[in-house]
C-alpha cells in the first residue's frame, strides 16, 4: 500500500486527496443542515402544538365553566333529575364532535383528544403513553406537559400532552356515584366508566399528534436539492482550483522534472536554465536547480583537473605519512589479527637488525619476544584486539644479535569501515637507555642516603613550604627529635624564634624560583640553634641548594662546635692570666721568637 502511494503521480494524489477533503466537506454541510432543518420543524410542530392545545383548552374551559353552568341555571325550572343530553352537558363529547367537524371541513393528519383513564367513551380512552402521563400527573401536582416523537405504523409523530381541567364541583353530578348521577346517562353509557371522581382530580390530559413524515419529507427534498447545488458548486470550485493548480504548480514541476531527466540522460544538457515561475517558492527552486546545473557543468568541464588536484594531494599525504612513518625515531608496527608481522618501519629493523622482508608474516611473539614473556604479552594482544587499548607498558625485544632491548609500547586497534577488527598499530620507544639511567639514578639516590645516615654531622633538608624532609641520625641525636617527630614539621623549631622569621621569605622564594638569597647559600657561617628541650648551642653550618624526588631543596650540613667553642674560651682566659702574671711581676720580663723578634717586654 506504501508503495502504491510512493509511486502514484503526485498531481493525482493531491487531486484525489484534495476530492475526499471537498465531497467530506459538502456531506458533513449537508449533514449539518439536515440534522437543523429537522430540528426546526420539530420546533415549529411544538409551537404549532401549543397553539391547537391551548385553542381547544380554552373551548373547553368555555363550554365547562361559562355554558354548560348557564345552561343548566338556565333550564334548572322544567328539566327533570334523570335528564342528560350530552350535546351540551358533556364538554368532552363537544370537543370529540368539533374535531371530527373540523376535519371533514380541513382534512389534515394531526388528531386532537381528550384522554382519560377509564373513559366514558373508547374514543377518548387513553393510551399506554397517555395513561402514563396523567399518572405521573396525578403524583407530580406542577406536571403541566410533556412532548415527544413516536413512531405509529412506521411513521414519525409529535405526541403533545397537556394537563386538562381539573374536576369541577358541577360535574360531581355525573362522576359521583352512578346513583345519584341522570337515569338517562347510565342508560346510555352504563354505570361502570367514568364515576367516583372528586373535586381537584386531574383525570384527563390534552393530548396532540401531529405528523412529522411529511415535514421530514420536505426536509429531505431540500437536502438532496442543496446536495446537488453543493455538488455543482463543489464540482466548479474543484475544476477552478485544479486548473490553477495545473498551470501553476504542476506544470513548472514537470519543466522542472523534464529538465532534470535530460541533464540525467544526456550530459550535453548540463548548464541550461529553466524560466522563472510564478510564485516565490517555485522561483526559489528554480534559481537554486539553475545554480546547481551551473555548477555541476563547470565541475564536470574541470573535472579532470580537480581529480588531477586531488589525486596530487592524496600522493602528497600518502608520501608525508610514508616519510613520517620512516623518518620517526619510534617503532612503528602493524600485525594482523592473528599477531603475524604485516609491516614495521625503518627504525625497527635499525633496533632490531631484522629487515623487513626477512620477518614479514612470521609470528612476532616467537620471533622478537623473549620466551618468558610470550604468553602474557599474547594476552594484551589478545586484549588490544578486543578494543581494549594498552598504553605505557614496557616489555622487552630480542634483536637479531640477541640482544634485549626495553621498548615502552603503544597501542591502537585497527578496523575496516564496517567496524571490524583488522590488526593492531603499535608504537614503541627504546627506552633501553632510559631505564638504565633511572636505575643507576636510584642506586646513586640510594648511596647518598646511605652516606647521609653514616655522617657524623647533622644533615638535613627543607623543601618549598619550609618543611624538614631529611632528617639523618646524628641530626636526631644532636636536636633529640626522632625522625617521625622531625619529617614535615616547620623547620622553624631548630632555629631561634627570631631568625627563622628573617630567614622564612628568603628560603620559600630560593625553592620556588631557585633565584635570591638565602642567607648564606654555598657558604660556612656559625648559627645558634635550638634542641627538642629548648635549650641552645652554637653550631657551624653549611648550606647548599639541590634536589630530591624531583623537589627543590635546601640542604644544612651542621656540625656542633659547643666543646671548641669552651676550649677556645679556656685558651683565650689562661692567656689572659699569662698577661696579668706578668704585668704584675716586679722583675722585667721579654719574650722574643727565634728569629728574636720580640712578643711581649
Amino acid at each position: 500500500m506504501i508503495g502504491w502511494i510512493r509511486s502514484t503521480r503526485l498531481g493525482i494524489f493531491l487531486n484525489v486527496a484534495i476530492g475526499i477533503v471537498f465531497i467530506i466537506a459538502a456531506v458533513i454541510v449537508v449533514i449539518t443542515v439536515n440534522y437543523n432543518m429537522r430540528q426546526q420543524a420539530l420546533i415549529e410542530a411544538q409551537s404549532k402544538a401549543r397553539i391547537i392545545l391551548d385553542r381547544n383548552l380554552a373551548t373547553h374551559t368555555y363550554f365547562s365553566q361559562i355554558m354548560k353552568p348557564s345552561i343548566l341555571a338556565w333550564s334548572e325550572p322544567f328539566r327533570t333529575k334523570e335528564y342528560f343530553d350530552r350535546t351540551w352537558m358533556s364538554s368532552t363529547y363537544a370537543i370529540r364532535e368539533i374535531e371530527k367537524y373540523f376535519k371533514s371541513i380541513s382534512p389534515s393528519r394531526y388528531s386532537f383528544r381528550d384522554a382519560a383513564i377509564n373513559a366514558r367513551s373508547p374514543e377518548n380512552e387513553a393510551d399506554e403513553y397517555e395513561r402514563a402521563f396523567i399518572e405521573k400527573m396525578a403524583l407530580d401536582k406542577k406536571l403541566e406537559s410533556e412532548s415527544t416523537i413516536r413512531n405509529i405504523d412506521g411513521k414519525p409523530y409529535l405526541i403533545v400532552l397537556k394537563k386538562g381541567e381539573v374536576m369541577e364541583a358541577s360535574c360531581l353530578r355525573c362522576h359521583s356515584n352512578p346513583q345519584d348521577a341522570p337515569k338517562e346517562l347510565t342508560d346510555y353509557y352504563g354505570s361502570e366508566r367514568s364515576f367516583n371522581r372528586k373535586t381537584g382530580d386531574a383525570v384527563h390530559a390534552v393530548s396532540l399528534r401531529i405528523p412529522l413524515s411529511e415535514a421530514y419529507a420536505a426536509v429531505y427534498l431540500f437536502s438532496w436539492k442543496l446536495s446537488a447545488i453543493l455538488l455543482i458548486v463543489l464540482a466548479c470550485i474543484f475544476t477552478i482550483q485544479y486548473w490553477f493548480y495545473r498551470r501553476y504548480l504542476l506544470q513548472p514541476l514537470n519543466v522542472i522534472r523534464d529538465k532534470a531527466n535530460k541533464i540525467a540522460t544526456h550530459e550535453d544538457h548540463l548548464g541550461e536554465q529553466i524560466p522563472q515561475p510564478f510564485g516565490r517558492e517555485l522561483s526559489e527552486l528554480t534559481t537554486t536547480f539553475n545554480e546547481m546545473s551551473v555548477k555541476v557543468c563547470h565541475e564536470r568541464d574541470h573535472l579532470e583537473d580537480l581529480v588531477d588536484q586531488r589525486t596530487e594531494a592524496l600522493l602528497r599525504e600518502k608520501f608525508f605519512a610514508e616519510s613520517l612513518v620512516q623518518t620517526a625515531q619510534a617503532i612503528v608496527l602493524v600485525l594482523d589479527t592473528t599477531g603475524c608481522i604485516v609491516s614495521f618501519n625503518q627504525y625497527m629493523e635499525e633496533i632490531s637488525g631484522y629487515r623487513l622482508e626477512e620477518v614479514q608474516g612470521k609470528d612476532w611473539f616467537s620471533t622478537f619476544l623473549p620466551e618468558r614473556d610470550r604468553k602474557r604479552i599474547r594476552e594484551s594482544f589478545l586484549k588490544a584486539t578486543a578494543d581494549i587499548q594498552t598504553r605505557g607498558n614496557v616489555d622487552p625485544i630480542v634483536t637479531k644479535d640477541g640482544r634485549e632491548v626495553d621498548i615502552e609500547w603503544y597501542d591502537k586497534t585497527l578496523k575496516d569501515e564496517q567496524g571490524n577488527v583488522t590488526g593492531l598499530l603499535s608504537i614503541g620507544q627504546d627506552v633501553t637507555f632510559r631505564k638504565r639511567a633511572e636505575k643507576a639514578l636510584r642506586e646513586s639516590e640510594e648511596r647518598l642516603r646511605t652516606v647521609v645516615e653514616a655522617s657524623l654531622d647533622a644533615i638535613i633538608a627543607v623543601n618549598a613550604e619550609g618543611r624538614l624532609v631529611l632528617f639523618n641520625g646524628a641530626a636526631q641525636e644532636l636536636f633529640q627529635y626522632s625522625k617521625e617527630e622531625a619529617l614535615n614539621q616547620p623547620a622553624d623549631i631548630l632555629l631561634r624564634e627570631e631568625i627563622g622569621k628573617i630567614h622564612q621569605e628568603r628560603l620559600e622564594k630560593f625553592l620556588n624560583t631557585g633565584v635570591g638569597r638565602c642567607g648564606h647559600i654555598g657558604r660556612r657561617m656559625e648559627k645558634p640553634f635550638r634542641r627538642k628541650d629548648g635549650s641552645l648551642f652554637e653550631a657551624e653550618v653549611s648550606m647548599s641548594g639541590g634536589r630530591l624526588d624531583g623537589l627543590r631543596l635546601v640542604v644544612l650540613v651542621i656540625h656542633d662546635i659547643t666543646e671548641r667553642r669552651q676550649a677556645e674560651d679556656s685558651l683565650h682566659r689562661s692567656e689572659e692570666n699569662f698577661r696579668r702574671s706578668l704585668d704584675e711581676s716586679p722583675l722585667g720580663v721579654r719574650i722574643v721568637t727565634i728569629e728574636n723578634d720580640t712578643v711581649y717586654a
